[in-house]
């Protein structure tokens, strides 16, 4: 199935639902093939409704055994399934919760495309379809496309409980995505993701390349 019908597919299931988001959408927009596809649910409801329902997916969602297994850190929950051969993932973010509200009752304040991706962790992924089938390309995301560059969002919103481990994994992917995307990475990276998740020092100051 041709990528761009296979997200057409998910967004005739999910309607207003949520968005399918990131890699996804950054590959077709590179002429690439995805070799996963996202799906970003704004409601604790629907994203339980959707895991749990029959007959949608190839076989009923499992939840993902960690966060580094599902690429997305431990405030996610993420469910791992298949669409017409194709893996996907059910995501829905619980960091976005109703303040004072029991656990039982919360849900998610994301009710936008745009504020998924605002929390990414690099720019070249803040992308996203949502119900009508518009493909959105944010600003950050077209600058990058542009530069052909991995550049960090300093507003990412990571889920990580340790800062180091935060560090570690952001490093990890963006060395990834600049494989991946044959990008170059940023020169302000390194000391970008050290200033959000680390005391900002002297010797860090001296990784901002000008």
């Amino acid at each position: 199935m041709e990528p761009k019908k296979v997200i057409d597919k998910i967004i005739n299931y999910i309607g207003k639902r949520g968005v399918v988001a990131g890699g996804a959408v950054r590959d077709i927009t590179l002429g690439r093939a995805p070799k996963d596809y996202d799906i970003f649910i704004f409601y604790r409801d629907d994203f339980e409704g959707l895991v749990t329902k029959k007959g949608i997916f190839d076989e009923t969602p499992t939840k993902a055994v960690s966060a580094f297994a599902s690429r997305y850190p431990v405030s996610f929950w993420v469910y791992n399934t298949t669409l017409s051969g194709l893996p996907i993932q059910i995501i829905w973010n619980s960091k976005y919760t109703e303040e004072g509200s029991p656990w039982w009752r919360i849900y998610s304040k994301t009710t936008t495309g745009e504020e998924v991706v605002g929390g990414f962790d690099f720019t070249i992924n803040m992308m996203y379809v949502d119900y009508k089938k518009i493909y959105h390309i944010t600003n950050k995301a077209t600058t990058a496309l542009k530069k052909k560059k991995i550049v960090f969002n300093k507003n990412h919103s990571s889920g990580f409980f340790e800062p180091m481990v935060s560090v570690d994994f952001l490093f990890h992917r963006m060395v990834y995505l600049a494989n991946k995307l044959d990008f170059i990475i940023d020169s302000r990276v390194i000391a970008n993701v050290y200033q959000k998740y680390q005391p900002y020092d002297e010797e860090m100051e001296s990784l901002q390349l000008k």
